[in-house]
């Protein structure tokens, strides 16, 4: 059986703009917390999503969002070493900084459509979970933004 989302959910899902911005429009805290972060060969479906050749290294970054200290989503970003050139290299050095202060800020970015499906993280939940994948283009530039809503995000939005 397929999960199904609610509307207010499908909303959040697909909604392109700056989500730590959206947060703190519903008076939440959020905060970035870095997890690991560094050179790495990247998964197989990112590989391909990416388009690069294969053993390619990638530079991963991967945070939590919390709000009080509670976990409210999981990101990972795979950035090719191709894009962390120029100004964008700062992308490689945003230490608690969200990636979105960054992306959020350049006069020309894109951002493709957005990929949803669910998928399971062990150490969150042993249910499935919404996640949500695109591609952002800085200056012809590609970096690849997965996103997994945790159960507390989830609950905070249907409250809603």
């Amino acid at each position: 059986m397929r999960k199904q989302r609610s509307l207010v959910l499908q909303s959040w899902l697909e909604d392109g703009g700056s989500f730590i911005q959206r947060l703190k429009k519903h008076r939440l805290q959020p905060q970035v917390f870095v997890l690991k972060e560094g050179w790495v060969l990247p998964e197989p479906a990112e590989q391909a999503a990416l388009e690069l050749p294969s053993r390619r290294c990638v530079f991963v970054r991967e945070v939590e969002i919390r709000d009080q200290k509670e976990p409210l989503m999981f990101a990972r970003t795979v950035i090719p070493i191709a894009t962390l050139t120029g100004q964008e290299r700062i992308l490689a050095h945003l230490g608690s900084r969200s990636l979105g202060s960054v992306l959020f800020a350049y006069p020309k970015m894109d951002r493709s459509p957005f990929e949803i499906k669910t998928c399971r993280l062990p150490h969150y939940a042993s249910s499935e979970l919404w996640e949500r994948q695109s591609l952002f283009i800085l200056k012809g530039k590609i970096l690849l933004l997965r996103e997994v809503f945790l159960p507390r995000l989830v609950s905070f939005i249907e409250s809603l």
